[in-house]
Order: structure tokens, then C-alpha cells, then sequence
């Protein structure tokens, strides 16, 4: 009796995380929404760090707080995977952001005056991350509303 009753069922890697028009429109929609506030707070970053990179000192102290918000709301894209929103591999996803949250929580927020203020290192790690999540979260808005007009061709240029 076992053998047949586990014939007919499936594991959760057999069914799929979503069907295959992609996520149900209110899920879309909030989906571009997080894409585009994501986008736009990453933006912010991006040019808080470019406007003090010639005085790379003031970064952390302006700005610190602020980075490590924007950085922590990343945390909702290990959820969005966990439940089927996104194609995202959970544990993928999870290590991604917990990387980078051990980096702004664990080693900036808790010791400032040792190793950030003032290091180029913070505000060339801030600018890396604001350049690449304005891209990437621009990059997953225009897929989500098939958008392929001029703006979208050069996010996909490679």
C-alpha cells in the first residue's frame, strides 16, 4: 500500500514554484513595486557614495545608518523566494543576503571607528552594491511589466 501512495505523490522539487505566466497579478504588482522602491533607495545610495568619493571619510557618517536599512530590506527577497514569489533559489538567495548583512550589521555597525570611517574600502563596497542593485532591481521591474523599450535594451546589452 506505501509503494502506491508514494507513486502518486510529488515531491516539492516535481511541482513547479509558479505557473508558467509568471506570478498572479497581484503578486506582479507588488513585486514591481519592491522592484522600483528597491531601485530607487539603492539609487540614493549609489549617489550618496559617489558624492563622497573624492572625501571617502564622510560616508559611514552621513550615510552608515541609512546603507544598512536599505541593505536589510533585502532580507524580504529570502522570503520572496521561500514562498514561490521569485524563481530564486532560497538557499542561493539566503547566502547572498546574509553575506552582505554580516558585512554592514557585523563588522561595520560594530566597529565604525576601527575599520570604516575614513577607509576607501566602505564607500567603494557601497558604490559597488548601488551601481549593481539599481541595474539588477531595474533589470527584474522590466522583465516583470515586459517592458522592452530603449531603457530595457541596455540592461540586457550583454
Amino acid at each position: 500500500m506505501p509503494a502506491a501512495s508514494s507513486a502518486n505523490a510529488t515531491t516539492a522539487a516535481d511541482r513547479p514554484r509558479r505557473p508558467a505566466g509568471g506570478p498572479p497579478p497581484a503578486v506582479r504588482w507588488y513585486l514591481v513595486l519592491y522592484n522600483v522602491l528597491s531601485a530607487i533607495a539603492w539609487l540614493a545610495v549609489a549617489v550618496a557614495a559617489a558624492t563622497y568619493l573624492p572625501a571617502h571619510d564622510h560616508l559611514y557618517l552621513r550615510a552608515g545608518r541609512a546603507i544598512a536599512i536599505v541593505q536589510s530590506f533585502a532580507v524580504l527577497e529570502i522570503i520572496h523566494s521561500a514562498l514561490g514569489l521569485v524563481r530564486s533559489p532560497v538557499l542561493t538567495t539566503a547566502m547572498q543576503v546574509f553575506s552582505r548583512l554580516f558585512l554592514v550589521w557585523g563588522v561595520c555597525a560594530a566597529f565604525p571607528f576601527k575599520t570604516v570611517v575614513g577607509h576607501w574600502a566602505y564607500t567603494s563596497m557601497v558604490l559597488a552594491w548601488g551601481v549593481t542593485e539599481v541595474v539588477r532591481y531595474s533589470f527584474y521591474c522590466a522583465n516583470l511589466i515586459a517592458w522592452q523599450g530603449p531603457p530595457y535594451a541596455a540592461l540586457v546589452w550583454c
